[in-house]
């Protein structure tokens, strides 16, 4: 496509001079195409990178908010173990928990002073099958009861300290039980009854 443009006096309307310019319609048709598909790629990934800012900001939004929770429930139990804590360690009857085949696998202080102990160390040394705490009471028995009830409540019985010293003892206890129903442990709690 050929361009003439003339240019005239604009008081005598005269044609001073004429411009030309030959202009290839296709290339140019074909750059304006260029110009304008470039130009919609470039809106087509600026509105994909804001919905993808936009996600991102949910997600993010989302995360905190799980986080917060999180922190919040990690704060409650850690003052719920605090207050359990309290009130195992301060306890005045003794508390226990030992395994169907005798092993101590934990006291409170208030237990290892009613049975004469120092330390939770020289408790666990003992063996409860062999009798070593109660010298009329069959341990057997005790294994009868609680896995044919689950639990027992008010047993009395005399049990031996570690300084030799007989005292009546009233204990409650209560098995805990594996998925398959087995008795991995007992809890319980002994009060010491003596007169």
């Amino acid at each position: 496509v050929s361009v003439l443009v003339p240019v005239k006096d604009k008081v005598s309307g005269k044609t001073l001079a004429v411009f030309g310019m030959d202009v290839n319609a296709r290339s140019w048709r074909r750059a304006i195409w260029m110009v304008v598909a470039e130009s919609s790629m470039l809106v087509v990934a600026f509105v994909l990178l804001i919905f993808l800012f936009m996600r991102i900001i949910t997600k993010n939004k989302h995360l905190q908010s799980e986080i917060a929770e999180r922190i919040n429930a990690e704060k409650a139990l850690s003052e719920s173990e605090h207050r359990y804590r309290l009130l195992y360690e301060n306890a005045s009857i003794g508390i226990y928990q030992t395994t169907p085949d005798g092993k101590v696998l934990l006291s409170n202080m208030a237990l290892l002073k009613i049975l004469g102990y120092n330390s939770f160390d020289e408790l666990k040394e003992k063996d409860i099958e062999k009798g070593e705490f109660d010298p009329t009471y069959s341990r057997s028995e005790f294994k009868r009861i609680i896995e044919k009830h689950g639990e027992i409540h008010g047993l009395e019985s005399i049990w031996k300290r570690q300084d030799g010293k007989l005292i009546h003892i009233r204990e409650n206890a209560k098995a805990v039980r594996d998925s398959n129903g087995a008795i991995v442990y007992y809890d319980g709690t002994i009060e010491d009854i003596t007169d």
